[in-house]
């Protein structure tokens, strides 16, 4: 350990930066001092001083063929890239991409089972990489819930601790961790993996979901039958029956096959996508931020070949918390998002693992609604019968005269129990007991979120869809609280689950209109415009989808289409403040200031405390000269919100531009203040204390402008700041960087300052 400790600051191969050491030194975090802002990535070395030739060169051979193969996979999102490979001082290092977010551990956890709808979604998830995968012949060792991490970007599951194996017929044996083996089908064991081994160890994870078991209970819990157990759908129960067999041969050949068994349920899960739609989604989003994350733990995985095992390769995950997200420029009473588009339609390809196939498509049959079965009618018991005529003669015997009366005869007993089963079976046909208890929960649900015990409402909305799986209010009230709880993929599926039970009404208009804002804070623009013009479909007469729609078209660097669609808004509401407010914006983008002032005008006459209309108006007023006009409404912004650093911000250009050097300090310090991460702001003091021949302070606020625009992705604002930085005669380490790098990772868009939401 003290030998791993004296590696902290050392640099490996000129580019690698140590900043901490996990494992006993078999693990690092380090800063790639070749990439502007010198984003970490993590390391593992593989083999350390001292170890024979032998051994390292066996270590490098199974490095080498591992490296190979996942290169050989392509670009893919939901694996962490290799970015390099080192041999130095006798040992031998592996640079890969740190991903941001939490194990699949974290939210399986003992004790807390899962619903089987959120099991099925899981498994959905899983099976695309799957089938990413299985179509490059690949199949995994090692698929458990610490080997799967939720992405913090997007909420998508990336595969890491990548162990890949070719399926093989060989038998070898070979031990293994406990963890792994309970994970893992006997024929993997034995050392002969076939693409349905995966299955068994999705099935695995399922159940210890479904169960909320601890993983070392699994394989007794797997030897009891399934369809005996309450927690789950018979169907559902079979299906895992399948996956669970020890015979490869009766579990479903493709990762297709199960995707279209778990469709079968009578769920909404969308096709998974083939191999080469999945391979064209560009670039990884992997790398994050360092500022405000901790490192997690790391997990091992074995890495066998030959019966030699080097020390565990690990993986450690560079996590941070969720942060807040933007509020919705138009709010609604509560919840979120567009349907994906689904793949075209084509037959299954079963890869069979003997010759390399070339990447198929294998994109399955979108899923048909099952049509909704009508109830018989039956005649009423208590129909009249048709009167008796009258007897011409009154006999003189009456026969039966001993006879008991009808209300004392078994026959008597036996309609009226006929008739009460009869009737109990019809209402429970017609639901009406469970929709009562679903009801109940779903009020009980709404009580605990007005309250804000988000995590207590989804509980009870949870009884409430155990009760009525088709209950829409449920669905909708549940996704908003997972959205307040900033679960974004669960109450996107919980809203899409609303469009798909009740695609007309009002809760599906509000569902894709929250949906729209989810992927708008995500930076997914194009899905955003869907959603809302779905939302329209729905509902074109509802005004805050228009003002949505128009903000997505603008993001998408569609000003025309935004215009329109914040007019179209304006002719529903006249009295809707946020379409004049983000038209007023829109039309000082394009310079017309005149129209800008005249729409902020109305949105402050309809809302005198929008301060984002005094903020815009005053930008407008700026643009077009009126320095007075600008200050006066930024001083309106402030005194109805004195930590805003956008009004001191902006008020500190406008006192460049009045030469008044000293305020405009003074604001852009106030603006850092409230701000600490604001790049322009940073940016244009530096110029400031240029001007007072203030280089030092010049230089840092330059270089701080540079990083936080590396942080941002913003390249344009990023070249800016080494322009100034060059001219003052001053080469930064950060600049340096793009000497070495002629493709930095950065969004070419660049704005500033980006458009405010409204609140």
């Amino acid at each position: 350990m003290q030998r791993a400790t004296l590696m902290i600051g050392q640099i490996l191969a000129e580019r690698y930066e140590i900043k901490e050491i996990k494992d006993a030194g078999r693990t690092f975090v380090a800063e790639d001092r070749y990439r502007p802002g010198y984003p970490l990535c993590l390391i593992q070395r593989i083999q350390g001083q001292g170890s024979s030739v032998q051994t390292r060169t066996m270590a490098k051979l199974m490095l080498e063929q591992r490296v190979e193969a996942i290169e050989r996979l392509g670009k893919f999102s939901q694996i962490p890239s290799v970015l390099d490979f080192i041999e130095t001082d006798q040992a031998i290092y592996l640079v890969e991409e740190i991903v941001s977010g939490h194990l699949l551990s974290k939210e399986i956890v003992s004790g807390q089972p899962w619903t089987e709808l959120q099991v099925t979604e899981l498994m959905q998830e899983v099976l695309e990489i799957l089938s990413f995968m299985h179509q490059h012949r690949v199949v995994l060792r090692g698929l458990r819930p610490d080997n799967l991490v939720r992405r913090q970007s997007d909420g998508k599951l990336v595969l890491i601790n990548l162990l890949l194996l070719p399926p093989k017929h060989n038998p070898r044996t070979g031990s293994r961790p406990n963890l792994t083996t309970i994970y893992q089908p006997r024929e993997q064991g034995e050392g002969n993996p076939v693409f349905s081994s995966n299955f068994y160890s999705l099935a695995m994870m399922a159940l210890q979901a479904l169960t909320g078991l601890p993983p070392e209970s699994l394989l007794e819990a797997k030897s009891h039958r399934l369809d005996d157990e309450k927690i789950m759908s018979r169907d559902f129960a079979r299906l895992l029956d399948r996956l669970l067999s020890d015979s490869p041969k009766d579990r479903p050949a493709t990762a297709q096959d199960v995707a279209k068994a778990l469709r079968g349920l009578g769920s909404t899960l969308e096709p998974i996508r083939s191999a080469e739609t999945l391979s064209a989604k560009t670039g990884s989003d992997l790398s994050a931020s360092r500022s405000g994350m901790s490192l997690a733990e790391e997990k091992s995985l074995p890495f066998s070949l030959n019966h030699v095992s080097p020390p565990p390769m690990l993986t450690t995950i560079y996590r941070a918390e969720m942060g807040l997200l933007h509020e919705s420029t138009v709010e609604l009473s509560a919840g979120m998002s567009n349907v994906l588009p689904r793949s075209a339609p084509s037959t299954p390809t079963v890869l069979i693992p003997t010759s390399i196939p070339t990447v198929s498509h294998a994109a399955l049959q979108p899923p048909v609604p099952a049509d909704r079965i009508g109830l018989p009618e039956y005649e009423s018991p208590n129909k009249q019968l048709p009167p008796t005529p009258a007897a011409s003669v009154i006999p003189t015997k009456v026969p039966f005269v001993n006879r008991p009366s009808f209300w004392r005869s078994k026959r008597m007993w036996g309609s009226l129990g006929l008739l009460t089963a009869l009737g109990s079976w019809t209402a429970w046909q017609l639901r009406l007991p469970q929709g009562a208890i679903s009801a109940y929960h779903l009020n009980q649900g709404r009580d605990r979120s007005r309250q804000s015990l988000y995590k207590g409402a989804i509980a009870q909305f949870n009884e409430s869809l155990r009760w009525d799986k088709e209950n829409s209010s449920a669905f909708f009230q549940r996704g908003y609280a997972y959205y307040q709880l900033h679960n974004l993929p669960q109450s996107l599926s919980d809203f899409t689950q609303v469009v798909n039970l009740d695609p007309t009404s009002s809760l599906a208009f509000s569902s894709l209109f929250y949906r729209g804002n989810i992927r708008m804070s995500l930076g997914d623009s194009q899905g955003a415009v869907r959603d809302y013009n779905h939302a329209i479909e729905v509902d074109s007469t509802d005004a805050r989808a228009f003002v949505q729609l128009g903000q997505a078209e603008n993001a998408l660097g569609r000003s025309g289409n935004a215009l329109k669609s914040y007019s179209q808004a304006i002719r529903l509401d006249p009295n809707l403040a946020a379409a004049f407010l983000n038209r007023c914006l829109t039309k000082s983008n394009l310079n017309d200031q005149p129209g800008a002032i005249s729409d902020c005008t109305e949105a402050t006459g309809i809302n005198p405390n929008l301060i984002t209309a005094y903020q815009n108006r005053g930008l407008a007023y700026h643009r077009a000269g009126n320095y007075r006009g600008a200050i006066s409404d930024l001083n309106v912004a402030i005194k109805l919100d004195s930590e805003d650093a956008t009004s001191y911000y902006q008020r500190g250009l406008i006192r460049l531009d009045l030469q008044d050097k000293d305020g405009a300090i003074g604001d852009f310090n106030t603006a850092i203040q409230f701000k600490s991460d604001h790049v322009f702001a940073y940016y244009q003091r530096g110029l400031v204390q240029e001007k007072y021949g203030n280089l030092d302070e010049a230089i840092a606020d330059l270089e701080m402008a540079m990083k936080l625009c590396v942080e941002q992705g913003m390249a344009g604002c990023y070249r800016d700041a080494q322009y100034q930085l060059k001219r003052l005669g001053k080469t930064s380490a950060t600049s340096q960087l793009t000497k070495r790098n002629q493709n930095p990772i950065f969004d070419e868009s660049y704005s500033a300052p980006t458009n405010p939401l409204i609140p």
